[in-house]
């Protein structure tokens, strides 16, 4: 992700997370959403926070991760008061 490649990361993010197991499972399902994001895809993005938080509510990325939760929705939000204009 941090080389500038948001496609491949998300394809390796994805595909370890599908898996289930193992110690870095906890960062695939984080770096999913980190890539959404990178992506300019916020609906995904949420989902991907809400896969996230489901399975760690208490992990290490918990707290960014509610807080961007938080921010997307209240971009939502905002869309939706404008679309109704």
């Amino acid at each position: 992700l941090e080389l500038g490649a948001p496609t491949r990361a998300l394809d390796d993010f994805q595909a370890y997370a599908r898996r289930g197991d193992g110690a870095l499972e906890m960062e695939a399902l984080a770096g999913t959403a980190r890539a959404l994001r990178a992506l300019g895809r916020p609906d995904e993005e949420r989902g991907a926070i809400e896969r996230y938080l489901a399975r760690f509510p208490n992990g290490f990325d918990a707290p960014l991760l509610r807080s961007r939760r938080a921010e997307l929705d209240r971009s939502s939000s905002t869309h939706a008061i404008d679309s109704r204009r």
